[in-house]
């Protein structure tokens, strides 16, 4: 599983996390805990796209409710198979030029003490691994304008 490390202007970014095949690996459902700092991006509504990935087929959930922190959890009948982007990610940049915050997966236990993983398919099988990204917004650097100055002819 990963993130990618996008540089971003305010408004809305998509944050696609990429998966490697999961073909005959009998995933059938996963969760995940996004961490991000909500002063630089916050989940957008809705906060995921699963048109054309391969979760294009399962029941997903989102819960935003807890600054910093975007939970999903998905399901589906049958076992899920391919790879490239299991899921699409939405938020809003917020923050100013020059600030940056690392997405991170990450083991979270909200304020009514519901423990929610980084991220595992199923109950934890086939094993994951997880590598974070970020989104920076970038500086702007102003640009000379060309001023016209009219001149008696």
């Amino acid at each position: 599983m990963s993130l990618p490390h996008v540089s971003a202007t305010p408004g809305l970014v998509t944050i696609p996390i990429t998966v490697g095949d999961l073909t005959g690996l009998g995933v059938i459902s996963y969760d995940l805990n996004v961490d991000f700092d909500p002063a630089v991006v916050t989940p957008a509504s809705p906060a995921f796209d699963q048109a054309g990935t391969t979760s294009s087929g399962m029941l997903i959930t989102s819960n935003a409710t807890n600054a910093g922190h975007l939970i999903i959890s998905a399901f589906q009948a049958g076992p899920v198979s391919g790879s490239g982007t299991l899921l699409i990610l939405r938020f809003d940049v917020i923050g100013t030029p020059g600030q940056s915050t690392p997405l991170d997966f990450a083991d979270y236990t909200d304020p009514g003490n519901n423990f929610h993983s980084g991220f595992r398919f199923n109950e934890g099988d086939p094993a994951s691994c997880v590598i974070g990204g970020s989104v920076t917004i970038p500086n702007v650097t102003p640009t000379a304008t060309e001023t016209f100055t009219p001149t008696d002819t």
